[in-house]
């Protein structure tokens, strides 16, 4: 069963990647039809933002600091105010 699994995921994940290939390659001709490349009417760079090196820290305790995203202050917002 465990290789059977193993042989569907591979056909599923090559099915995939062919159907990546094809909408490129399809993308890339209607693009030229307009005399444009893809590259100059798909902004590739990576939307998720990296790690943060951390703003803020609790002079108390060093362990605990903040980047100023998210709602993880929650220990440090009573040194913040």
């Amino acid at each position: 069963m465990k290789s059977i699994k193993r042989d569907l995921d591979k056909v599923i994940t090559d099915f995939d990647q062919c159907r990546k290939a094809e909408a490129k390659r399809d993308l890339e001709a209607k693009a030229r039809e307009y005399g444009f490349s893809l590259t100059e009417l798909v902004d590739f760079k990576s939307s998720k933002r990296g790690p943060v090196a951390a703003k803020y820290r609790n002079p108390e305790n060093s362990d605990q600091t903040w980047s100023g995203r998210k709602r993880d202050a929650d220990p440090l917002l009573p040194l913040l105010i």
